[in-house]
C-alpha cells in the first residue's frame, strides 16, 4: 500500500504542474459536478474577514470568497496554479491576492488571519511544521477549516467507481490520522459531514487554542508577502526565475476580448528598462500600439505583401521560394487579434565619452587606417543587443503575469510601411514586434532543447 500512495504521490505532483490546466475538467468529473459544491461548505464555517486559502489551486473557491466580502489571500507552492488563477481573476475583473510560498514557512506575521482554508489538501496537512505554522498566523480562537473526503451518495456503478477512486486517491489518509495531527495544544477539533445535493463531504474545524499562541513560535519580523496579480506592487515578483525561464512560451493565439491594464503594460516596460546596456546609454524606445482596428491593419499590411511576393515568385517559376512566401504571410501576420503589440525601436545615440553621435565615431576611426579592428559591432550594434536584452526580461515580466508573448522580427520586412502607420519618428529604428495578450489557450507544448552538452565548449589552452 505504500507503494501505491508513492505513486499517488508521483501522478499528484505532475497534475499540480504540468497538467494543471486539467485539473478543474478532472475535478468534475471525479465528483460528477460536485467538486465546487464541496469547496463552498468552508464558507459557513469561516470566521471573520481576514482567510488565508492555503493550496489554492485554480483560485475558484479564493474568488468565491473574494465576491462574498473576504479580505482574502491565497498560498500556492506551484507556479502553474498561481498562473491559471491569476488569469482566472484577470478574466472575471479582478486582481488575485496570491502569492507563492510553502505552507511549513508562511510569508506572515503572526495572528493576523481570523481564518485558514484548505480544501482536498496535499499530504502538507500531516505536516507537525505545517500545523505549528499555520496556527502561527491565526488569531487565538481562529478557524482551521479542512475538506477533506468527498462522498457521492448514488448506488450506481459509475458512482461506486467514483468513490472508489477518490478514496484511495484523492483523500487517502484515513480520519485517524487526521485527528491525530490536531491535537492539544495546537487546536481542538471536530469534524462534520455536509449534505451536498446527492453527495456528501467531510468539514474538519480546528480552532487555536489561547494556549497554542506562546508555542506556536514568535515572527512578528515576517513582513507581508508581495502578491502577483494582486493590488500590492512595486516589489520583487513572486514567480520563481527558473519557473518563469522554462515556462515561457511563444503564444501565437490570444484572447482577443480581453485588454491589457495600463498598470501591467508599464510594469513589463520597467522590466525591459532595468536590462544591462553599454555605458548604460538605454537606447531603447518602446511604442504601445493598443487600438485593435490599428493592430488588425498591421497583420493585413504584413499578409499582403508576402502573398504578392509569393504570387510573384511563382510567376518566375521559383516553386519553393512562392511556397515559402505563402508559409511566412500566416506566420508573420498571426497577431491580427492580439490585445496589444509593443514595438521595440532603438534611438541613435552620442558616444558618452566622446560627445559626437556614434556614426561619426565609426567614420573618424575608419579614416585612420585598417590596423585590423572593426568598432561597428561596439557603437552601433550594440543598441540592438542592449534592446534585444530588455525585450527578455519583458517576455518574462509578461509572463509572471500571465500574458502569453511572442519575440517576432517578420513585421520588420514592411517597416517602412508600418513606420507611417504608428507614425514613428525618423530617428528610430525598429528592432522588434511583439504581441500580448491572455493566452488563448495553456496548452503550449516546450519545444524540445538540445542538451547542455551540445551547446557548450570549455575552451583548452
Amino acid at each position: 500500500m505504500r507503494l501505491w500512495y508513492r505513486f499517488v504521490r508521483f501522478a499528484f505532483s505532475h497534475f499540480y504542474k504540468e497538467f494543471a490546466w486539467s485539473y478543474d475538467g478532472v475535478s468534475r468529473i471525479v465528483s460528477r459536478g460536485r467538486w465546487h459544491d464541496w469547496q463552498l461548505a468552508v464558507l459557513p464555517e469561516l470566521r471573520g474577514e481576514r482567510v488565508l486559502e492555503v493550496a489554492f489551486g485554480t483560485g475558484n473557491l479564493l474568488w468565491d470568497m473574494v465576491t462574498n466580502g473576504y479580505r482574502s489571500v491565497g498560498v500556492e507552492l506551484s507556479p502553474y496554479m498561481a498562473g491559471i488563477t491569476a488569469r482566472k481573476f484577470r478574466r472575471r475583473g479582478g486582481k488575485a491576492p496570491i502569492c507563492r510560498a510553502r505552507v511549513q514557512d508562511l510569508p506572515f506575521p503572526d495572528g493576523i488571519f481570523d481564518s485558514l482554508v484548505a480544501t482536498f489538501p496535499d499530504y502538507f496537512i500531516l505536516d507537525p511544521a505545517a500545523q505549528a505554522e499555520m496556527a502561527r498566523v491565526l488569531v487565538p480562537g481562529g478557524r482551521l477549516v479542512v475538506v477533506e473526503g468527498g462522498h457521492i451518495l448514488k448506488e450506481d456503478v459509475w458512482s461506486r467507481l467514483l468513490n472508489w477512486a477518490f478514496r484511495i486517491t484523492v483523500s487517502p489518509r484515513t480520519w485517524k490520522q487526521t485527528q491525530k495531527l490536531f491535537t492539544h495544544p495546537l487546536f481542538t477539533v471536530e469534524r462534520r459531514e455536509v449534505q451536498a445535493g446527492w453527495s456528501s463531504v467531510g468539514v474538519i474545524v480546528a480552532v487555536k487554542t489561547p494556549e497554542s499562541s506562546s508555542q506556536s513560535g514568535v515572527r512578528d519580523d515576517r513582513q507581508s508577502p508581495v502578491l502577483y496579480g494582486a493590488d500590492v506592487r512595486g516589489g520583487q515578483d513572486s514567480m520563481d526565475l527558473d519557473d518563469a525561464i522554462r515556462q515561457r512560451r511563444s503564444i501565437r493565439k490570444y484572447k482577443s476580448d480581453v485588454p491589457i491594464p495600463r498598470e501591467d503594460i508599464e510594469a513589463i516596460i520597467e522590466a525591459g528598462s532595468w536590462a544591462p546596456s553599454s555605458t548604460n546609454i538605454q537606447p531603447w524606445r518602446f511604442i504601445v500600439v493598443e487600438d485593435r482596428e490599428t493592430i488588425a491593419k498591421m497583420a493585413q499590411v504584413v499578409y499582403d505583401k508576402f502573398q504578392a511576393l509569393s504570387k510573384e515568385a511563382l510567376s518566375q517559376g521559383e516553386k519553393r521560394i512562392a511556397a515559402f512566401c505563402r508559409f511566412l504571410r500566416s506566420y508573420t501576420s498571426f497577431f491580427a487579434d492580439a490585445p496589444l503589440v509593443i514595438v521595440a525601436c532603438t534611438k541613435p545615440y552620442e558616444n558618452p565619452v566622446l560627445k559626437m553621435p556614434m556614426s561619426t565615431v565609426i567614420e573618424k576611426t575608419r579614416a585612420l587606417g585598417d590596423v585590423g579592428l572593426d568598432v561597428k559591432p561596439i557603437v552601433v550594434d550594440t543598441v540592438q543587443k542592449s534592446v534585444a536584452m530588455a525585450v527578455q526580461n519583458m517576455l518574462l515580466k509578461a509572463h509572471s503575469l500571465g500574458y502569453g508573448t511572442c519575440a517576432m522580427d517578420g513585421p520588420l520586412a514592411v517597416g517602412e510601411t508600418m513606420r507611417e502607420m504608428l507614425g514613428i519618428e525618423d530617428g528610430l529604428d525598429l528592432v522588434m514586434f511583439i504581441p500580448m495578450g491572455v493566452p488563448a489557450s495553456t496548452e503550449v507544448e516546450a519545444p524540445e532543447r538540445l542538451p547542455v552538452a551540445d551547446v557548450i565548449r570549455y575552451h583548452k589552452p
